[in-house]
């Protein structure tokens, strides 16, 4: 069984309308996330965790050329992020919607997302 987290828009008009709005964020691992990382951000619209991202890289880039970081280094840190992200990446977009005004409505169960 996979769990969902059902997020329901600001209260504007009608209650019917919200419910019919809602989104439902799968709580799973973010394949596209962890491979992906940068794109799937931006897919997100998470601007502030790609701005995040690309400093971070940023740095290590500067880190890599100032102090010779090991390519193994760098690929331990990528993976690091990426794995971060595919674990929490699905929470980032419910604290997105959520500081936008969206309201948590449950957590449910079930087989499939029509379901």
């Amino acid at each position: 069984m996979a769990f969902y987290t059902v997020m329901t828009p600001p209260p504007e008009g009608d209650r019917r309308e919200e419910i019919e709005q809602a989104r439902l964020i799968p709580e799973h691992f973010a394949w596209g996330a962890f491979l992906l990382s940068g794109l799937w951000l931006l897919g997100k619209r998470l601007w502030l965790a790609t701005l995040v991202f690309a400093l971070l890289w940023g740095v290590l880039i500067w880190l890599n050329s100032r102090f010779g970081l090991h390519a193994s280094a760098l690929t331990l840190i990528y993976w690091a992020i990426a794995l971060f992200l595919g674990v929490e990446g699905n929470n980032l977009v419910v604290r997105k919607l959520a500081r936008q005004g969206w309201r948590l409505a449950d957590v449910v169960e079930a087989r499939t997302l029509a379901e």
